[in-house]
């Protein structure tokens, strides 16, 4: 696995500019939790990614301004509970993000969001979009808790990875109603797993992995 992982990994030279190591695309964050969508994309650059970009709510983005200079931060969506019903639209919401896609290597959905329905009709939108551009996608945390409601929305969609901890597992077994293993899940759905736990499970629907950390990491 470490040699796939090493083929997939660009090479540092003297040729290349910003961009070409990777642009990250988080889309999370909401007045309640504003460090999960940073440490996503914080984790990127420390990994390698050239940019990253996250795309949160209006309520989230100044704060996630001042975490780091090193992101790029797009306050462009709407889940605040006293929003303007009559002033939303989600058209133009998704519009300004996927403008983007283009120019993004990895989508990742989740962190953060919230689960407001004016969320969640955006997310929706965005995935279908995202799919059309054959953008990678991975989804966690809220983002995760919409698809267990829609899995139709991601569905046989060969470049997405789904990354649930126990709970959410549980709730994305429910909603297709397969068998309580990653094998199962994956086959099902037809995306990638990561099963998060005390040992983390990756599943193609065809092979699996499993790997074992006795510390949690964090990236400051």
């Amino acid at each position: 696995m470490l040699n796939k992982v090493r083929s997939i990994i660009p090479l540092l030279s003297y040729s290349s500019h910003k961009g070409n190591c990777g642009k990250v695309g988080v889309i999370g964050g909401s007045l309640e939790y504003t460090g999960a969508p940073y440490f996503s994309a914080m984790t990127a650059l420390r990994l390698g990614a050239d940019l990253s970009h996250i795309f949160c709510s209006k309520d989230a983005g100044t704060s996630i301004k001042t975490y780091s200079p090193d992101l790029i931060v797009h306050p462009v969506l709407e889940n605040s509970d006293n929003f303007n019903e009559k002033e939303f639209d989600v058209n133009l919401i998704v519009n300004k993000i996927e403008k983007w896609f283009p120019s993004l290597h990895v989508l990742i959905i989740g962190p953060g969001l919230g689960r407001t329905e004016q969320t969640f009709s955006t997310i929706s939108l965005l995935i279908e979009k995202a799919k059309e551009s054959n953008l990678p996608i991975i989804i966690d945390a809220d983002g995760l808790f919409l698809i267990s409601k829609k899995p139709e929305l991601i569905m046989n969609y060969n470049k997405a990875i789904l990354t649930p901890n126990v709970i959410e597992f549980s709730r994305l077994v429910k909603s297709v109603q397969c068998d309580n293993d990653i094998l199962s899940l994956s086959q099902k759905m037809g995306v990638g797993i990561i099963q998060k736990g005390k040992k983390d499970l990756i599943c193609n629907g065809e092979t699996g992995f499993y790997f074992f950390f006795l510390f949690s990491f964090h990236f400051f």
